[in-house]
């Protein structure tokens, strides 16, 4: 399995899909919130995807 690290800020968030998303741990820091999804739909209009159509991650 290939693993992809990625963050986003509040700014770029709404560009994610979680339909279908399973997660697999949620760790709460002290300013943080950390949520391991198996996979998500990144929308193309999100600076990560290059792509015009919405790319599973």
């Amino acid at each position: 399995m290939e693993l992809w690290k990625y963050t986003t800020t509040d700014d770029y968030f709404d560009l994610l899909d979680f339909h279908d998303a399973v997660v697999e741990k949620i760790e709460v820091t002290e300013n943080q919130i950390i949520v391991d999804i198996e996979s998500i739909n990144i929308l193309p209009q999100h600076p990560l995807n290059p792509f015009d159509v919405a790319k599973y991650r």
